[in-house]
């Protein structure tokens, strides 16, 4: 599983300031002393080091999952020190939140991009397949499989902004569909909350399903 290099990546991982070497995309990393085997160079400046523990966080969080990782393997992962990871986030739960904020906060301002251009229901539905669901299912596995699986581990309290954000772009996707149902552009085939739910399930677990053999056909 991996995370593709298109605009839409880089423009997202420009949120969590993360620097990706493009010459090592099928594992994303961030600056060459950030990779794993390069011991010797520290990443220092606190852009980079706070990068670099988001880019590993969320490398380990999706393939091990939250509740099996300690904060000493993201460090280590990150080639710095706990210390440094204190300095940025407070906990494991802390940073797992600013995951999910950040890919929740990227796909908010794609959907609000959409609205704004005022597009007919069916345009606007199209737009939102192909510009969010389709792009994001195929180039943020790794953001995907960490929000669906890994939230629970979230305190309520916690939780409770992504489940806001989350409502808040389920509404939007909802909307679309009640217009287009609303003015004939779009056939009534049942409830608009349910068929919105159906495509952004469908969009999030084709990326969890298929194999990295099958990358670009998402793309």
């Amino acid at each position: 599983m991996r995370s593709a290099d298109t605009p839409a990546a880089r423009a997202h991982r420009r949120r969590l300031n993360l620097r990706i070497d493009s010459s090592a995309m099928s594992t994303p990393r961030l600056a060459p002393a950030a990779r794993k085997g390069t011991r010797g160079a520290r990443v220092r400046r606190p852009e980079a080091t706070r990068a670099a523990i988001v880019q590993a966080g969320l490398r380990l969080f999706s393939e091990k999952g939250f509740d099996a990782i300690a904060i000493r393997e993201i460090v280590d992962e990150a080639e710095l020190t706990k210390g440094a990871f204190y300095h940025h986030f407070l906990n494991k739960e802390d940073l797992l939140l600013y995951l999910l904020n950040s890919f929740l906060d990227y796909q908010l301002e794609r959907m609000e991009d959409i609205l704004a251009r005022d597009l007919d229901p069916q345009d606007a539905l199209r737009a939102y397949l192909n510009e969010l669901l389709f792009e994001v299912a195929a180039t943020f596995q790794y953001e995907i499989k960490v929000f669906m699986q890994e939230q629970r581990f979230l305190a309520e309290e916690a939780f409770a902004t992504i489940r806001e954000k989350r409502d808040r772009l389920d509404r939007y996707a909802t909307g679309i569909i009640e217009r287009g149902v609303a003015n004939g552009s779009l056939r009534n085939v049942g409830p608009a909350r349910l068929t919105a739910f159906a495509m952004i399930g469908m969009g999030s677990w084709a990326s969890l399903w298929r194999s990295e053999e099958h990358t670009s056909e998402l793309q």
